[in-house]
């Protein structure tokens, strides 16, 4: 009788208990419900730390030594130290879209970013040039074969008939969040509505790619 009346005590001290909260950001001994949950998870996102005696396990009360405490400064340093790339060209605008001034591939990065761009175009129009639709950022992730405008703002300008006639205007892009481990590479977007054979776009540029802030799926 004894026996029985421990194990029914037993029973109702595992039943009373609260389920397990589930690990942070893969880590099996941080818990999600921590406050400092968010701040682990940013750490291992960016690859400052992937673990300790695995990848399974933070070690949240191990003591970090002047060794590793320089890998971790140095780690961050690499992960909000901004990326800059260039663009410029000057290319034959078709009737219907067409991207050029294009940069190569950034390397991918295992964290989230964003990238913004600033620069400046000038339009080449000749006797019959036809009427310009869009100057506009864009970007691709698949190497060139399709590409996006990562803003909404549009350059629309006509050019005037008469040769060496030129407008010129800015690029300035609203922020473009870039997922971790994505490749990806920049360019200008233009089109023209008629006259495929007498309109040049010229421009030059420079692409800012900078640490986004916020947590994303741990790789």
């Amino acid at each position: 009788m004894r026996l029985f009346f421990v194990l029914v005590a037993a029973a109702l001290v595992i039943a009373a208990s609260p389920a397990a909260a589930a690990p942070c950001a893969g880590f099996v001994d941080v818990s999600s419900a921590s406050s400092f949950c968010p701040n682990a998870e940013w750490l291992r996102n960016r690859s400052i730390t992937l673990g300790c005696s695995d990848t399974s396990h933070y070690c949240p009360d191990d003591a970090v030594t002047r060794l590793q405490m320089a890998a971790f400064l140095n780690r961050i340093g690499v992960a909000l130290t901004p990326v800059f790339i260039s663009g410029s060209g000057n290319f034959l605008v078709p009737v219907g879209p067409v991207v050029g001034c294009t940069t190569s591939d950034v390397t991918p990065l295992p964290y989230p970013r964003n990238a913004t761009m600033q620069g400046e175009w000038e339009m080449f129009g000749a006797a019959n040039a036809g009427q310009i639709g869009t100057a506009l950022p864009a970007y691709s992730i698949d190497g060139g074969t399709h590409w996006n405008v990562f803003n909404a703002l549009g350059f629309g300008v006509p050019v005037p008939a008469g040769i060496g006639t030129a407008v010129r205007g800015t690029l300035t892009s609203t922020a473009l969040p870039i997922p971790a481990n994505t490749t990806v590479r920049f360019g200008v977007t233009t089109s023209a509505s008629d006259d495929a054979t007498d309109f040049h776009v010229a421009c030059n540029y420079r692409v800012t790619i900078y640490n986004a802030n916020g947590t994303s799926t741990p790789f």
